[in-house]
């Protein structure tokens, strides 16, 4: 299933984690589930229900317990019970159960749906302090980063958090720069990064990627070639970028 893990369907993946679950290899199917959500496809109460079950079958009654709780949080999203899905997600660690991956991601997803975007954007910042990876999530989000107004909204996000004394993390940087340049607004990516890197968060290797992309997209050759040559200790990584995309080479940049 490897080749085609990213374009498979929520039913597909349930019937795998299903017959993994089955066969006693649950902690394949739970990895199966991080698989899953890192290719954007994201999982039903049905999966949870798998899950739950293959659990029980081998005793990992402390897994249950967090997939219980990501569950009931999908569920409230759903019905639009943003609020109370909220309350769940701050009873987990009092609860001695603290929110993984998987619970964030949902919050988030559900949060975003129902637009309510400072929430989840304060959640996914959370989220990479934490130490959890959040590329699926800022990508998703930066979806809904559609017009100049949500930008802002979440530009305005980065104040809010440095008035509280939080620091904003790279995740919520790479949101803001995706959605610029998703609406051709690269150019002012620019000025993003020169304010992420004065606030004292470094960039990686995906805020680099997402302006590259940009500004060669856009036509700002000389930039892209700029950023470009930053990344130039990093062989492999631009010559996957390169081979996945083909948009530098098609446009020409070369590190100088």
């Amino acid at each position: 299933m490897s080749k085609h893990e990213c374009t498979a369907s929520v039913a597909t993946y349930n019937a795998v984690i299903g017959g993994l679950c089955e066969q006693g290899h649950v902690a394949n199917a739970l990895e199966l589930l991080r698989k899953m959500q890192s290719c954007g496809c994201e999982p039903n109460t049905f999966t949870f229900e798998i899950l739950l079950k293959g659990l029980c079958s081998v005793d990992r009654w402390d897994d249950t317990e967090e997939i219980r709780k990501s569950t009931l949080i999908g569920l409230l999203c759903q019905r639009g019970l943003t609020v109370q899905a909220i309350e769940v997600f701050k009873q987990m660690p009092k609860k001695g159960c603290p929110p993984d991956s998987t619970t964030y991601s949902t919050l988030i997803d559900g949060l975003a749906k129902s637009g309510n975007m400072d929430q989840s954007l304060e959640l996914l910042n959370e989220m990479g302090n934490k130490g959890f990876d959040s590329e699926i999530n800022y990508k998703l989000l930066a979806e809904y980063l559609h017009d100049e107004a949500k930008i802002e909204e979440a530009i305005q996000m980065v104040h809010k958090l440095q008035d509280k004394g939080i620091s904003p993390h790279t995740a919520l940087y790479n949101t803001i720069l995706l959605g610029l340049c998703r609406n051709g607004k690269t150019d002012h990516g620019i000025d993003i990064l020169a304010n992420m890197v004065s606030d004292g968060c470094m960039p990686d290797e995906s805020t680099y990627i997402i302006l590259i992309e940009g500004l060669a997209h856009e036509g700002y050759m000389k930039q892209a070639r700029e950023l470009l040559s930053k990344l130039s200790s990093k062989d492999v990584l631009i010559d996957s970028m390169i081979k996945n995309d083909g948009l530098l080479l098609d446009q020409n940049i070369h590190i100088s």
